[in-house]
C-alpha cells in the first residue's frame, strides 16, 4: 500500500480563488433548507411552497427556489446519471463529498432511486466547495477516475466516498477502488496524473453559473432548490411532475 500510496500527489486549487466570495456562502450549514434550520417551517408548509413553484409558475420564492437561466450549461453527457435520460422528471444534483448535507441525503437518493426508476433523470455533478472542506477536490477527482471505468463503478465508489466521509485521504481512494474492483493500474493513473481534474473544474464554474453557491443544490425539470431535501418533499414534487400532461 505504501508504494501505491506513493504514486498519488494532492490537486492545486488555484482555479477556484476567484470564486471565494461565492464559496464563503458554503455548505448551506446556515440555511440547510428551510426544512432543518432556521425558520422551522412545516413539512406540510415546504411542500406546498415548491410544489406550487414547480408546478405552477418555476418563480422564485422565500424558500430559496430559482428558475434556471435559459442558456445555463445543467445537464450533460459525460457527468454519471441513473435512471433514463428520456424520463419526464430530470433532477441534477451538485455535490460536494466532503459535505455533511450532502451525505445526509445519499440514503434520499437511494430511495429515489427505487421508487421510481426509469421514471426520473438524475444526474450527479462536482461542486467541490474545497475553503471549507479541503478534501473535496481530491475526493471528485478520484470518483470521476472510478466513472471512467463505468456508470456503475462510479455509483459504488460514491457511495463508498459518503459512507467514509470522515477519513477522506489519498490512501482512502486507492483502498476503495480496491474494493469495488476497479482495474487499480487504471485507476492510479488517472488519479495521480489528475486526468478528470478538468472535468470536475467545469462542473463547478457551470455550478457557478447556474447560481449554485453551496452543497447540495438540486436542480428539479430546471428549478434551482438549495439545501437538503427530505424523501417525502421529493416524492411529492415528482409525483406531481409525473401527473401533469406532456
Amino acid at each position: 500500500m505504501d508504494e501505491y500510496q506513493e504514486q498519488f500527489t494532492r490537486p492545486k486549487h488555484n482555479i477556484f480563488l476567484y470564486a471565494l466570495v461565492i464559496a464563503v456562502l458554503g455548505s448551506f450549514t446556515y440555511i440547510a433548507v428551510i426544512i432543518y434550520k432556521g425558520t422551522q417551517t412545516s413539512t406540510d408548509d415546504v411542500i406546498a411552497s415548491i410544489s406550487d413553484a414547480y408546478v405552477h409558475d418555476l418563480s422564485i420564492d422565500s424558500s430559496g427556489l430559482g428558475s434556471l437561466d435559459s442558456g445555463a450549461n445543467l445537464e450533460t453527457q459525460d457527468d454519471p446519471f441513473f435512471g433514463s435520460r428520456e424520463a419526464k422528471v430530470r433532477i441534477v444534483e451538485f455535490g460536494d463529498f466532503e459535505c455533511p448535507f450532502c451525505n445526509q441525503e445519499l440514503t434520499v437518493i437511494k430511495q429515489l432511486q427505487t421508487r421510481y426508476g426509469n421514471q426520473i433523470f438524475f444526474q450527479f455533478r462536482d461542486f467541490p466547495v474545497v475553503t471549507s472542506h479541503p478534501n473535496a477536490f481530491n475526493a471528485a477527482i478520484a470518483a470521476t477516475c472510478a466513472y471512467e471505468q463505468g456508470n456503475e463503478k462510479f455509483w459504488l465508489y460514491h457511495d463508498r466516498l459518503y459512507q467514509f466521509q470522515d477519513s477522506l485521504s489519498d490512501e482512502l481512494y486507492a483502498s476503495l477502488a480496491q474494493r469495488i474492483g476497479l482495474d487499480i493500474q487504471s485507476f492510479t493513473s488517472c488519479y495521480s496524473q489528475k486526468t478528470t481534474s478538468d472535468e470536475v473544474e467545469q462542473d463547478y464554474l457551470d455550478g457557478l453559473d447556474l447560481g449554485v453557491t453551496g452543497t447540495p443544490t438540486f436542480f428539479i425539470n430546471g428549478s434551482r432548490v438549495p439545501g437538503a431535501i427530505p424523501f417525502d418533499i421529493f416524492v411529492k414534487v415528482i409525483d406531481k411532475l409525473l401527473d401533469q400532461p406532456s
